[in-house]
């Protein structure tokens, strides 16, 4: 921390400039990858076959990565290849910011 803060203090400023009421949710660890993992496969498709997320099928970009991320024997992502995983973490990241890193999903009603 120097003279002008930590860097999410910076974000957080800049932020604010545009978005005054701005409020960061900044988990202080990573969820880890297993934990990413299980927090999007739980939500495409439980083990009693619930569905409680659906990819909209005009997000080709997004299928494409949910197509090409390999897991690693250790069940961590495998990031070798710079052109996917980003998209499947952002992903990941979100379910386990809004859900958490397991239980059960509410099924979806309907597709927006």
């Amino acid at each position: 921390k120097g003279t002008m803060g930590t860097d999410w203090d910076i974000i957080t400023g800049e932020l604010r400039r545009v978005f005054p009421n701005v409020t960061l949710r900044v988990d202080r660890a990573d969820p880890g990858h297993r934990a990413r993992v299980n927090a999007v496969n739980l939500r495409l498709q439980a083990m009693d076959g619930t569905v409680s997320m659906r990819i909209d099928p005009t997000c080709q970009r997004l299928i494409e990565d949910f197509q090409a991320v390999k897991i690693n024997p250790d069940g961590s992502i495998d990031k070798k290849d710079p052109r996917y995983s980003h998209l499947t973490d952002g992903v990941a990241y979100a379910m386990v910011k809004i859900h958490g890193r397991g239980g059960r999903a509410p099924t979806v009603r309907r597709l927006v």
